[in-house]
This record gives structure tokens, C-alpha cells and sequence, in this order.
């Protein structure tokens, strides 16, 4: 079978009738960058981290798995990127450089607090596509909760 882009269509059948639909569809040319956070209240701690999840999509917010691009991320307020990674396991890139190449349409941009609270803004630019932001909150370790210790006797 020839590749000709489209909708691959998958549909799980019981007793004649459709109850499972999965379809996969070709992505168009790279549109834009997508940001994705695992939370967005971080603990103002210097040490608690967030992963952020850098996507290149098409027009309709497919991934667009050929796209390789570098990306530059850029970061303001109370923390540091601790690094950045794309999943590749045969890149040489470090985890620090910036900007750093995507695998596949995706990476992963991973964010450490600092001991003051605060907005923390996070950037991502490539070439061919318009930017990407998003915020996030790192707030006094007395505002989020603290994490629970038990004693063992």
C-alpha cells in the first residue's frame, strides 16, 4: 500500500454496530507552537519543578511529527530553566542549550522555582511559526500545602 496523506479511520464493531472510533489524520505544515503545562501552581521553594510540554502544531492543533525545529524558550520571573529535552536519544544536544531541536514535534521544557513567589511567564519562538506563552504561579509553600511527613514507630 502506497502513503497518500489523509484520515486513517479505525472503528471497533460489536454485534454489527460501531462503538470505538479511532482516526489519524495527516498533519498540515507547522502554524504554530503549543505550551503545555503539567500544573501551574508551583511552590516557591527554589526546588519544585515544572514540565512543560512544547508541541509544533498545524492549523487544526495536530502535531506535526516531521517538524525538527529549534525552538528558543525564554523565561521571566521568580525561576530558571533547569533544562530542555526533546526525547531524541540520539542527540548530543545538551539539556541547557537553547535554543534546542524538537523530535518528532515535540519537547519538554522543565522549569525550577526560586524562593520568591511570583508570575512566571515562559516563551517559546521558532522560525516559521508564532510564538507561544504561558504563565504560571509559584507561591509561598504555605499557600499550596505542605507536602505531609509521617513518623514510623
Amino acid at each position: 500500500m502506497l502513503y497518500a496523506p489523509g484520515t486513517l479511520r479505525a472503528a471497533g464493531l460489536r454485534t454489527g454496530r460501531e462503538v470505538e472510533v479511532f482516526e489519524l489524520t495527516t498533519a498540515e505544515p507547522p502554524a504554530k507552537l503549543r505550551l503545555t503545562p503539567a500544573r501551574t501552581d508551583l511552590r516557591a521553594d527554589g526546588q519544585d519543578l515544572g514540565f512543560v510540554t512544547l508541541e509544533v502544531v498545524d492549523a487544526g492543533g495536530r502535531v506535526v511529527p516531521q517538524a525538527e525545529l529549534p525552538v528558543r524558550v525564554a523565561l521571566e520571573g521568580p525561576a530558571v530553566i533547569a533544562g530542555i529535552g526533546s526525547g531524541d536519544l540520539t542527540s548530543r544536544e545538551s539539556y541547557r542549550a537553547n535554543p534546542h531541536r524538537l523530535y518528532q514535534g515535540r519537547g519538554i521544557v522543565v522549569i525550577r522555582t526560586d524562593a520568591r513567589a511570583g508570575r512566571i511567564t515562559l516563551t517559546a519562538t521558532a522560525t516559521g511559526t508564532g510564538p507561544a506563552e504561558i504563565a504560571l504561579t509559584s507561591s509561598p509553600t504555605s499557600c499550596i500545602g505542605r507536602r505531609q511527613t509521617h513518623d514510623i514507630r
